[in-house]
């Protein structure tokens, strides 16, 4: 047979659980947060970028290494007396 004082142990017991948040052990663990979402903006402008830069180093090396588009077309010294 329980006596007063063990069921009085089990009351403050439970008191204390329910005041301090023992029972907490058994929650679910919070939800992953959400993927994030992509409308692709992001992508054509990385795109549109990286074109970017072929069309400039294309301009620039057909600069530095003097291409002529026209193989024909001979080019005249100018010899300065």
């Amino acid at each position: 047979m329980m006596t007063f004082r063990t069921i009085g142990v089990v009351v403050i017991s439970f008191m204390f659980m329910a005041v301090f948040g023992v029972n907490h052990a058994q929650e679910l663990a919070p939800a992953p947060a959400p993927f994030p979402v992509n409308d692709g903006a992001a992508i054509d402008q990385g795109v549109a970028y990286l074109l970017l830069l072929v069309a400039l180093a294309i301009t620039y090396l057909g600069v530095k290494l003097d291409v002529r588009w026209n193989e024909n077309e001979k080019v005249n010294d100018v010899t300065h007396t």
